[in-house]
């Protein structure tokens, strides 16, 4: 017998597509600003509109939004936060749960770790990814970003074991936390695959201490809604208590003096930051959940664990000569390869050292790398921008040679088979000028 429809209850419909969440596990649960930009994509609307018209008013955060010229505009860095802990996370949340009806949005932010987290998590300025995950998802029409990539305190990717990227190795151009552009991981300025070759090839090792922190923050993540069972300020303070206890007979405080933590940061009993979180739990040898369940009979070498990596650090004599050789030779490499420039913070990431360890026993290299920076660098951009606008202006030469209608689909083309991308400006005028002056010859 058919039921009576009258009888049947349908789910209230939403405003919204009720996209489904991305994510695996930790280290692949997609963030809640990642989310929002897929959702645009699917309704063919540009993403920062639709989060000034419509995410941000409906989520009670109008506050966010300023008008200019009748237009309503957003500060990127207004959207840091609603990845992490706080109020606006938690309202934003909850707006677009109201807008799609998917219910498990807050999986995409901090908010199930309230409980024990600092609201004013530090968020990366800029967008990050891991090469290998995004080469890994060539096959999708959109890619999705990791929250763990938006931590800025994570530096690598638990999965691949390398440093996150935060520039395109083509074009050297950070990417904006949310943009207009494709969602199937490209650059948002130069189109370049974010996922491709090149970029794989430009991730370096992420040293053991970066590899700890990026495991450990994304066992947090992968909790999920059952991390409030143990994401509380008591239960974190009882075991710091226990393990002091345990391992070192005194207190938080003889603790933190062990770690040589900053006074009172563990022991005043209230909310942690994550960065000091995840230092404590490295210097603990000891993750965070497995802290917070009550395993400390992992075995907790504390005193011992950070001797040994502070003389890491402080490099014994006998390996400087060793370490000194080490980072000349790559440095030639990378002055040769002449590819972007080079950061001594990164190279000091590298080598697992204080960059002030390369300033004391590396002069030569550090002198090197500034004058490659400030000087070589300069010149061999240009020289490189003088070698496209050349290949330019012959592919220009060839198009207007093989006859036919010049339209801007085949200048676009054009351009692309002799390796320059149209979206260079300085090429392109090039290219335009040449083309212009073709043009009127042949008229």
């Amino acid at each position: 017998m058919t039921p009576d429809i009258k009888t049947v209850e349908m789910p209230p419909r939403s405003r919204l597509y009720n996209l489904p969440m991305a994510g695996k596990c930790g280290a692949t649960q997609e963030s809640l600003l990642s989310y929002s930009q897929r959702l645009s994509a699917t309704h063919h609307v540009p993403a920062r509109q639709m989060m000034a018209e419509l995410l941000l008013p409906e989520s009670s955060l109008s506050s966010l939004v300023t008008q200019q010229d009748g237009r309503s505009l957003i500060n990127p860095k207004n959207l840091l936060s609603l990845n992490g802990a706080a109020d606006g996370a938690a309202t934003f949340a909850a707006g677009m749960m109201n807008l799609t009806g998917n219910p498990a949005l807050a999986n995409g932010t901090f908010l199930h770790w309230r409980g024990l987290l600092s609201s004013r998590m530090t968020m990366a300025p800029s967008r990050r990814w891991c090469p290998h995950c995004l080469a890994n998802q060539s096959d999708r029409d959109q890619v999705t970003y990791a929250l763990l990539w938006s931590v800025k305190v994570v530096d690598a990717c638990p999965i691949h074991k390398v440093l996150l990227l935060d520039r395109c190795a083509r074009c050297e151009r950070p990417q904006p936390i949310l943009g207009d552009g494709p969602t199937h991981g490209c650059c948002q300025h130069c189109l370049a695959r974010l996922g491709s070759d090149v970029q794989c090839d430009t991730a370096h090792p992420a040293p053991p201490r970066q590899q700890f922190m990026a495991e450990s923050a994304a066992e947090m993540i992968g909790l999920g809604p059952s991390a409030r069972n143990i994401a509380n300020r008591e239960r974190f303070h009882e075991q710091l208590r226990l393990i002091a206890e345990t391992q070192i007979g005194g207190s938080v405080r003889t603790l933190e003096r062990r770690l040589q933590l900053s006074a009172g940061i563990v022991s005043k009993g209230g909310a942690i930051g994550l960065p000091v979180l995840l230092d404590l739990a490295y210097c603990l040898d000891l993750k965070p959940v497995v802290m917070l369940k009550g395993g400390t009979q992992q075995g907790m070498r504390a005193h011992a664990q950070k001797s040994q990596r502070k003389a890491q650090i402080r490099m014994p004599a006998s390996r400087i000569h060793e370490f000194k050789l080490e980072v000349d030779r790559l440095v030639q490499v990378l002055i040769k390869a002449a590819a972007s420039r080079i950061v001594i913070a990164d190279l000091a990431r590298r080598f697992q050292v204080l960059p002030k360890a390369l300033y004391a026993h590396c002069a030569d290299s550090i002198a090197l790398i500034q004058d490659y920076n400030t000087h070589a660098r300069p010149r061999l951009q240009a020289e490189q921008l003088e070698q496209l606008e050349r290949a330019a202006k012959g592919a220009m030469r060839r198009l207007v040679a093989e006859g036919g209608i010049v339209t801007k689909r085949k200048v676009n083309q054009a351009l692309v088979d002799v390796g320059v991308h149209w979206s260079r400006a300085e090429v392109r005028a090039a290219a335009n000028q040449e083309l212009t002056h073709l043009l009127q010859r042949a008229a």
